[in-house]
């Protein structure tokens, strides 16, 4: 029993410097020397392609076939609405422009776009963007997508937001 642990230790020992005798890489480095990057990167490549090169083993049999997983998302549909915002310069953000998925659809992502308004372009910042889901005694509880902007001018303004939601059927 002894001779057999002391025979894999020895084995065990000697596997790596077999393996590191096999890969030679193009430069060699002296502890304390500075290397370049381009030589470092240089060694790394050759230990992937010697990496690369060792043949994979033989295949292993069949397993058994997994559970059946979950469905997973079903009915994606973008929605997209177009609303005006009235801002200006210290006001409190805007009500907010939101799109809406339908009955029974959920948002899971959202974007935004602000249509060409002359001045408003360089002047309006966003204050928010998030998922929005609305009173259930005020609209049914749609889940949806917001933007609210805040202008950075004393002039009131009015800026055309269109904002997307993303939305798949409710798990």
């Amino acid at each position: 029993m002894v001779i057999a642990r002391v025979l894999v230790w020895v084995w065990v020992g000697l596997c790596p410097m077999w393996a590191w005798g096999q890969t030679t890489v193009p430069h060699e480095f002296q502890d304390g020397e500075v290397i370049e990057a381009r030589e470092f990167n240089d060694n790394f490549e050759a230990l992937e392609a010697a990496i690369d090169g060792i043949p994979a083993g033989p295949k292993g049999d069949k397993g058994d076939t997994g559970a059946t997983g979950p469905s997973g998302v079903s009915g994606w549909q973008a929605v997209t609405e177009s609303t005006i915002i009235t801002t200006a310069r210290y006001a409190n953000p805007s009500s907010g422009a939101r799109a809406f998925c339908p009955a029974g659809k959920v948002a899971i992502g959202g974007g935004w776009e602000m249509v060409h308004q002359g001045a408003a372009d360089n002047t309006t910042w966003v204050s928010s963007i998030k998922p929005h889901k609305n009173n259930l005694f005020i609209d049914s509880g749609q889940y949806g997508w917001e933007v609210a902007l805040v202008a950075n001018t004393d002039v009131v303004i009015n800026v055309l937001v269109k904002v997307t939601a993303i939305c798949i059927n409710a798990l």
